[in-house]
């Protein structure tokens, strides 16, 4: 192997760069804070932006810089490994491109999928295999999606061979990080192959900072963070706060872009908008300010992977309410730290708020669960560690 200028050299792509408005960006600035400072580890890592967070437009020549940026480095014999996040769609196309380049220059890649295992095993069932399997699968999806997401199925069914680019994508991986069980499983039953190179890594949350401010004049805060939208569950979790309109001992933030204001008119609509806030996207520093003054988390998601909300629900020692989708099941266990209502059930999720208004004993007991879960599974410092020898033994592939 060609001697580097000093120590391991990771390439990391990654969505919208440096505080990018997600979990992967989270995520990766997480690592990467983590990595500069501990210098012991001896790992140096190089982010790839390769959509960015300006116009959806100008993703193109974002992409192009950061694939030329890894292909001069791969050619140049400076990068030891590339550690690719995976979504969907345009995400899967730029991570194939990265691939490709790092197999003809002899590097080592991980991939490391984040999209939640519905959406993304159905693109990858669908993608380049033709209009009749796309409107095949047309026939499984929710009436929820709408109209854009049904016709980027017809669109990418039309991308012949992609499907089969993301199989060669896992199958020439030197190994693939897996968030939970659910996407594990997913990788196993397309390409059976690749199951001894699948390493199971729960995502990492950030230590808290500050300690918990009392409520204001004896009112509940329940708190969401994510995209404002249907996916999340967020017009369900509006129809269930109606339901306490007639109490006033709560207040809820709602945090995060998206139908912003629908949102705030659905709230009008139930009569609750005076103790319903929508302050948009919160940076890293605003978040934690929120989740400081919580005592009940929601997320009440019909598609996830890991997310991080949750994670950082935890390490704050939040009483938590979530569905069962993606890996959330391999985090929460009913009524042990946390409560798990169905996706879409609004009556489940107003039931388990009122027990939670009514009971501060079943907050304390859910939220001190969540908050040793944290610590002993969650906590980043762990994270790192395991994280470094993964891409040791990649880079040694």
């Amino acid at each position: 192997m060609t001697k580097r200028d000093s120590g391991l050299k990771v390439y990391m792509a990654t969505p919208l760069g440096l505080h990018g408005r997600g979990g992967i960006d989270s995520l990766t600035d997480l690592i990467i804070d983590n990595f500069e400072a501990h210098p012991e580890l001896d790992i140096r890592i190089l982010r790839l932006t390769t959509r960015g967070g300006a116009r959806i437009s100008l993703a193109p020549f974002t992409f192009a810089k950061a694939l030329g940026r890894f292909w001069i480095a791969a050619r140049q014999g400076k990068v030891d490994l590339l550690h690719v996040h995976l979504g969907s769609e345009g995400s899967a196309l730029r991570k194939i491109i990265l691939a490709s380049v790092a197999r003809r220059y002899a590097v080592p890649y991980i991939v490391h999928p984040h999209a939640d295992s519905i959406f993304f095993g159905r693109f990858w069932s669908t993608v380049g295999r033709g209009l009749s399997q796309a409107l095949r699968q047309l026939e499984s999806v929710s009436t929820r999606t709408g109209s854009r997401y049904r016709t980027r199925i017809i669109i990418w069914s039309m991308a012949f061979g992609l499907g089969q680019e993301i199989d060669r994508l896992f199958l020439g991986s030197a190994a693939i990080v897996a968030i939970g069980e659910d996407s594990k499983r997913l990788i196993c039953d397309r390409i059976p192959f690749v199951e001894n190179k699948i390493i199971v890594l729960p995502n990492a949350a950030r230590p808290v900072i500050g300690s918990r401010e009392p409520s204001v004049r004896g009112r509940v805060r329940i708190s969401f963070l994510g995209e404002v939208g249907s996916r999340k569950g967020v017009p369900q979790l509006i129809d269930a706060l109606g339901k306490f309109a007639h109490r006033d001992d709560w207040m809820a933030t709602i945090a995060g872009n998206g139908n912003l204001d629908e949102s705030r008119a659905h709230t009008r609509l139930l009569g609750i908008d005076d103790r319903v806030d929508f302050p948009g996207w919160l940076n890293s520093g605003a978040a934690n300010d929120l989740l400081r003054r919580t005592d009940i988390f929601v997320l009440p998601s019909f598609a996830e992977n890991m997310p991080m909300a949750i994670l950082e629900a935890f390490a704050h020692g939040l009483a938590v309410i979530a569905t069962p989708v993606g890996a959330i099941p391999n985090v929460i266990v009913h009524e042990k730290n946390g409560m798990l209502v169905p996706a879409g059930d609004v009556t489940a999720l107003a039931a388990a708020l009122e027990r939670m208004l009514d009971s501060p004993e079943l907050r304390l007991k859910l939220g001190e669960a969540a908050r040793r879960d944290y610590v002993e599974h969650y906590e980043i410092h762990g994270y790192i560690n395991r994280l470094a020898a993964i891409w040791r033994r990649a880079a040694r592939s």
